[in-house]
């Protein structure tokens, strides 16, 4: 029996902590209160307004502040940046991602973000790679907010270490920083590996512009792994210049069927009347998946 009361002592001090955090995060609780109630509505800080923020421990701070992201002003977020980056508390916030307990590293992470605190973006690009999801997606959430090109050099590297950072998080990443991630991206195609190489494409594709194009249409042209191939016949249908037309066509005669297929989406995707006689020469593929996507492009381009 004594085992099962040990238990049942810890379940109950466990909901008692869990309550009471609840009961203190309710914006209608008035008897307790929360660490940064004088801040709600508020456009700047005042010097009394600073004087007691420099008492609040940061973990408190961090906790209450994610549970206010509707009630905090915008300009009241970047006072409070100001603030962290002039006294120098940010790097406690920064020392707060090492911490035990991945709740204040995901607030910790989420707050760096919210204040734009961009001296800390190299370390929330670690944190990406904590063992807790909630944590990397704090993180990658905390450097989109962030949106500076410093990071996209390092970000571009981490592509290549996918045991450590999770592709996908990456690369969510880097299609927010838009343009300003293509040039780091195009430094590390080259010398990509054949697993890596169509994730950085996709990348460039969904970013959308123009200057990889040479960099797609030499991949989709001379790549001798078909993957690659298809991913750059993707990428210069979503770029979808005028650059990008001739090689697409020219990719409708590439060994593989599936570089064919989606070089006709791609063109399909384009979508101009030029491109119908080279759309009724895909529909007589001799692969039924190359057809079907011709159909499907012809009708984008408005044959019957």
């Amino acid at each position: 029996m004594e085992p099962l009361i040990i238990i049942s002592a810890a379940a109950g001090i466990t909901a008692v902590l869990l309550a009471s955090r609840f009961y203190r995060s309710c914006p209608g609780s008035k008897e307790i209160g929360r660490p940064l109630d004088f801040l709600v509505s508020e456009e700047s800080l005042s010097e009394e307004s600073e004087n007691r923020l420099m008492k609040i421990p940061v973990d408190e701070f961090c906790r209450d502040f994610v549970d206010r992201e509707f009630e905090i002003t915008p300009a009241m977020e970047k006072a409070l940046g100001n603030f962290f980056k002039r006294t120098g508390r940010w790097q406690e916030l920064v020392g707060l991602l090492n911490d035990d307990d991945p709740e204040h590293r995901a607030s910790a992470a989420e707050t760096l973000g919210r204040l734009r605190i961009t001296q800390a973006a190299d370390s929330l690009l670690e944190v990406m790679a904590d063992k807790k999801e909630a944590v990397r997606l704090a993180a990658s959430s905390g450097l989109m907010r962030m949106n500076t090109p410093e990071i996209a050099e390092p970000l571009a590297a981490a592509l290549h270490y996918p045991k450590k950072w999770l592709p996908a998080r990456v690369a969510e990443v880097l299609v927010s920083l838009g343009q300003d991630a293509v040039p780091a991206l195009l430094r590390t195609l080259p010398t990509s590996s054949q697993e890596v190489t169509p994730l950085i494409i996709e990348v460039l594709g969904q970013i959308g512009d123009s200057r990889a194009v040479p960099d797609l249409v030499e991949l989709l042209k001379h790549s001798p792994f078909s993957a690659v191939r298809i991913s750059a016949a993707e990428a210069l249908g979503e770029i979808g210049s005028e650059d990008t037309v001739m090689p697409l066509v020219d990719a409708l005669h590439d060994q593989a069927w599936e570089v064919r297929a989606k070089a006709v989406g791609s063109l399909g995707r384009i979508g101009t009347p030029e491109l119908m006689a080279h759309l009724e020469f895909a529909a007589g593929d001799e692969e039924w998946q190359v057809r079907a996507a011709a159909e499907r492009a012809l009708k984008c381009v408005g044959a019957d």
